[in-house]
């Protein structure tokens, strides 16, 4: 980013904080355009300032590593609740409907959410499916992995399994 275009950036409000990105960062607003000039060859230091820097830094380290070991956590939540689910064609499965598959003004919140069992016409990688929809459903037959859901037959009850005997 171009110094003025960071400068810029750097000094504007934001409106979800109303502070400037600066401000959240150092806790002041950024020196002016005169204040940033170089001071050519000028090597005096300040103890201050050095002391600062040095604060400044460590904060930065800490901030990354607790940055660094939440996305390690999440990551490893997030791969915990992913199964990877792999149906072939011909399988039968159960589908999720979401809000946004169904048309405009026919969905109310007492609709089934999963629909099926629906066979598997085609495979498209390891993501995409198309299912065999009955004719004059309205929705697309193409699902993803995650709205799919493998069948299971509903089990004998026992006095069916009795009555074979």
């Amino acid at each position: 980013m171009g110094s003025q275009a960071g400068y810029a950036y750097n000094e504007s409000v934001n409106r979800s904080t109303w502070r400037s990105p600066f401000e959240v960062v150092y806790g002041l607003h950024p020196r002016g355009i005169l204040e940033l000039r170089d001071l050519h060859g000028v090597d005096k230091r300040s103890s201050e300032a050095e002391d600062f820097v040095a604060v400044m830094k460590d904060i930065h380290q800490q901030v990354k590593e607790t940055l660094q070991s939440n996305v390690e956590k999440y990551k490893d939540m997030t791969d915990k609740k992913n199964i990877d689910l792999q149906f072939k064609v011909g399988d039968f499965l159960m589908a999720h409907l979401k809000k946004e598959r169904i048309l405009k003004g026919k969905y109310t919140k007492l609709m089934m959410k999963k629909i099926g069992p629906y066979r598997i016409g085609h495979k498209f990688g390891t993501n995409d499916y198309e299912i065999e929809l009955p004719q004059g459903v309205a929705i697309s037959p193409i699902f993803n992995v995650s709205d799919l859901y493998p069948y299971k037959p509903p089990k004998k009850a026992d006095s069916e399994v009795n009555k074979e005997d």
